[in-house]
């Protein structure tokens, strides 16, 4: 059938579907205030696992620290609560199942998950506490550090299998990398990366002081970030730059990173400002968290002032946190999440270009950006080839012509 005629006979499903595509649809977006268990009064959420389906914190007031996982379909597991310990949640294994912490009076670290619940995992020889801040992905490694009465602090490396290994006096370990082979932290008040292969190496500053320090990493480890002196900084292979651009008005400490690279969650501050929650990308440079989730589409209460942000999903799309707290009431843990990019959004600026500029919002200029494309053969409308997943094969069919209807008719 001629492209033409194939056009015409489909005119009228393309009309009824930019009826209903003009008024846009909610998409995959939230935001969540995650509460704690009464009679606490405040609650903090540490990490997200990578799909930013769960996440890892505690609350803290009268009732004492008591751990928690939450999940949107399940909401929040106080596993804290029946433990006769206090325990407080720092981080989580990519996979979410596993929760790892510090617990008790005398604080040791500890692993929880459904399936075999709380374990100690003790404490290196010399040093009376001990403190968990991060999993690998299948929770199988998990890192933190040794604490004496003096404050001085190991980073120690844990196994089923090996136990506690320290990685040397001084050390203060941060996180590790999902795949468990990069641990990052502070030696000396300066960056570190370390691996089972080449042991500890200090990272290169941009000032050449040596302070600072490393408190996040990507999945594979490539991408380090943390404080190169006072300035936030990301390395990638080892070479530093500066998250901050040079700015002398407003400052980036980073604590989270997606898995490539472009979105770092952490604090922004101004000058004479109180840190807030805040977000570096490769396009936006760093700016306040509210104003990013407000910018891609996410509806915040009324009057929310956020206080931390502590991780970011692999994505870069999922952050948690705290928010500041107001009047007697202390800061809740909170979870948001960005619109997913859409399908059916193509083009918001009625050119018929191959830009494709994703908006998240799907608009008539979509429909016509497709329709002119698919009547042209323009490769711009291979959406689909029958999987529902937008492959692209190179060429333009009619399951590309259905993906896009489909999508566009349910607003995205």
């Amino acid at each position: 059938m001629p492209r033409a005629r194939l056009a015409a006979n489909l005119a009228p499903i393309a009309i009824l579907a930019a009826i209903a595509g003009l008024a846009p649809s909610a998409l995959a977006q939230s935001f969540t205030l995650l509460g704690w268990p009464a009679p606490n009064e405040v609650s903090l959420a540490n990490d997200v696992s990578a799909d930013g389906r769960v996440v890892a914190g505690y609350s803290d007031g009268i009732g004492g620290s008591r751990g928690f996982l939450w999940t949107a379909e399940t909401g929040r597991n106080d596993f804290g609560l029946p433990l006769p310990i206090g325990t407080q949640g720092f981080g989580i294994s990519g996979d979410g199942n596993t929760a790892v912490g510090a617990a008790g009076t005398t604080w040791r670290a500890y692993k929880w998950n459904a399936t075999s619940g709380y374990q100690e995992l003790g404490s290196l020889p010399g040093y009376n506490a001990s403190v968990a801040v991060d999993a690998s992905f299948d929770g199988s490694v998990i890192v933190g550090s040794g604490v004496t009465p003096n404050n001085d602090t190991q980073a120690f490396r844990w196994t089923q299998a090996g136990g506690m290994q320290g990685l040397g006096p001084g050390t203060n370990a941060k996180a590790i990398s999902s795949n468990g082979n990069v641990i990052v932290g502070t030696l000396a008040n300066g960056p570190f990366r370390w691996t089972a292969g080449s042991g500890l190496q200090l990272l290169p500053t941009l000032d050449g002081s040596g302070s600072g320090g490393a408190f996040g990493v990507s999945h594979d480890g490539s991408i380090v970030i943390g404080r190169s002196g006072v300035r936030g900084a990301m390395w990638i292979n080892g070479v530093p730059t500066d998250l901050t651009a040079g700015s002398t008005t407003m400052n980036f400490t980073p604590f989270s990173v997606s898995n490539d690279g472009s979105v770092v969650a952490g604090n922004v501050q101004a000058t004479g400002d109180l840190p807030r929650a805040g977000i570096w990308t490769s396009a936006t440079g760093m700016m306040k968290l509210s104003d990013y989730l407000i910018a891609n589409g996410v509806a915040l209460p009324p009057g929310i002032v956020f206080g931390d942000c502590r991780a970011v999903s692999a994505d870069g799309r999922t952050f948690v946190g705290w928010t500041s707290p107001a009047g007697t009431t202390g800061g809740q843990a909170f979870v948001a999440t960005i619109p997913a990019p859409c399908p059916a959004d193509l083009d918001n600026d009625g050119l018929l270009t191959n830009g494709g500029t994703r908006d998240r919002a799907v608009t008539i200029d979509d429909l016509l950006f497709l329709l002119a494309a698919f009547e042209s053969g323009n490769l711009a409308a291979d959406l689909d080839n029958g999987s529902n997943t937008g492959t692209r094969d190179n060429a333009v069919t009619i399951d590309d012509l259905l993906y896009f209807l489909t999508h566009f008719e349910a607003g995205c």
